[in-house]
């Protein structure tokens, strides 16, 4: 599955070495909200069809670390700590690097809560992938005395909705 992959890749490359830099922890959890669903683009009964109806997209809210902290994505994006900020402006444009599609907060109001990636290749026009906030406009936060760690990277698990 090219989803699964480019997560995998996303993961590895991106997710994990953010949480060390971060948090001297590692990534055990990211709790997604949405992954397949027959339905249009945003909700929308009419229009385009959206990528979660052919399984080739995730919404994620939070990511919970090691060490028992959560980075919830609606709450730490604009009111976060400046770890918890830098963390996801890092994973989002990671994001940005590994899928075609990459919507978050003040990008439009259906995605104010979570991260929405996916593999719409329609979307990567002239090698560009369509990111937004596109990485740059928001300023990246800065994390005091970043942490060393020697976590390892390894398989974690996607969590759906209603099970904790």
């Amino acid at each position: 599955c090219p989803l699964t992959a480019a997560l995998d890749r996303w993961v590895e490359a991106s997710v994990q070495p953010a949480a060390r830099r971060y948090f001297g922890s590692r990534v055990v959890e990211i709790r997604q909200i949405a992954s397949y669903g027959c339905r249009g683009r945003n909700g929308n009964s009419f229009g385009n069809i959206s990528e979660h109806a052919f399984g080739n997209a995730l919404d994620m809210a939070a990511f919970r670390l090691a060490s028992g902290q959560a980075i919830v994505v609606a709450k730490a994006w604009w009111r976060g700590t400046q770890r918890e900020r830098a963390f996801l402006q890092e994973v989002f444009a990671g994001a940005c690097a590994e899928f075609y599609t990459v919507l978050g907060p003040g990008s439009d109001r259906h995605h104010y809560n979570h991260i929405h990636v996916d593999l719409l290749v329609s979307n990567a026009r002239g090698g560009r992938h369509y990111c937004q906030p596109a990485p740059g406009r928001v300023p990246v936060a800065e994390a005091p005395s970043d942490p060393k760690s020697t976590a390892s990277v390894s398989l974690i698990p996607f969590v759906g909705p209603g099970t904790d």
